[in-house]
């Protein structure tokens, strides 16, 4: 992560970057107790869906840039955020597997605050700005069509989202 701090236009701007990297590895999984698999021995405490879940279910790279500007009277705040792609394992029993990788996906937010004096403020902003949707499940995966996206999606399901806010402080 990255910051810097400077003045613009009789204000101070702040600029942040950050990209981070992660991937998960499991060690020492316990396998299923004999008790459990002697009633059914295709049952497994935790098998690929599970695995899958904790390991390449989450996008394994995240890129984020902000750039914040604010003066007496206001604070104006812009965001781009880009989530790498996944993929997701399901277990469906019966040997009944299947996968699918999502893209890549990219989200802008920003607001505006406007402030009255020392404790009003009032500011609109908004939440994945362009309207992104993550990909759509495929037919083995969204539940006869009840779960068109993946609910562990990075930028949600519900596409954009504005939002006003009067605030007071005391």
């Amino acid at each position: 992560m990255a910051n810097w701090r400077g003045e613009l236009g009789g204000g101070g701007l702040l600029l942040t970057g950050a990209w981070s990297y992660a991937e998960t590895e499991l060690r020492n999984v316990v396998a299923t107790p004999p008790q459990l698999a002697a009633l059914d021995p295709e049952y497994a405490l935790f098998g690929v869906e599970e695995s899958n879940t904790l390991t390449d279910a989450a996008p394994r790279t995240r890129a984020q840039f902000s750039a914040n500007w604010n003066n007496d009277r206001w604070n104006l705040l812009a965001r781009v955020q880009r989530h790498g792609s996944a993929r997701r394992v399901f277990n469906f029993g019966g040997g009944f597997e299947p996968e699918q990788l999502y893209g890549a996906e990219w989200q802008l937010d920003a607001e505006a605050e406007y402030r009255f004096g020392t404790r009003w403020s009032v500011a609109l902003g908004g939440q994945n700005l362009t309207d992104e949707y993550p990909d759509l499940s495929s037919e083995d995966i969204n539940y006869f069509g009840n779960l068109p996206y993946d609910v562990l999606s990075p930028i949600g399901s519900n596409g954009a989202y504005w939002y006003t806010r009067v605030r007071y402080t005391f």
